[in-house]
């Protein structure tokens, strides 16, 4: 098979075997758009200011996990510093490092404050 080439490449005819690839530009990503669940109290509250503040997002649902939402380790460290000082918790970092929702840093949260 021979493919003739335009002129302004430089080469004329190209008679090598080669193989086609047809790439659609039509394909669609069909999974369902995900659901922005608000903060149902305070602590939620604030946990997802904090994020959204940290991320640039314009909200963050309590389901929302940090690394969908484009976070990344400096980012994560940065965050679960802020959120402690907000609480005024200590050594709970890594506890909250491992928790990447805002749901359960919040609960966790609650279980750390006094009552």
């Amino acid at each position: 098979m021979t493919l003739w080439i335009p002129d302004h490449t430089g080469m004329t005819s190209y008679d090598e075997p080669f193989a086609i690839t047809y790439v659609t530009f039509t394909e669609y990503d069909m999974s369902p758009i995900p659901k922005y669940d608000p903060p149902r109290d305070a602590v939620e509250t604030q946990i997802a200011t904090i994020w959204a503040q940290k991320l640039g997002a314009p909200q963050v649902g309590i389901h929302d996990g940090f690394t969908d939402l484009g976070g990344h380790s400096v980012q994560a460290a940065e965050l679960v510093a802020q959120i402690a000082a907000q609480f005024g918790l200590r050594n709970v970092n890594q506890e909250l490092l491992r928790l990447g929702t805002v749901a359960d840093q919040a609960a966790f949260i609650k279980t750390q404050l006094p009552r």
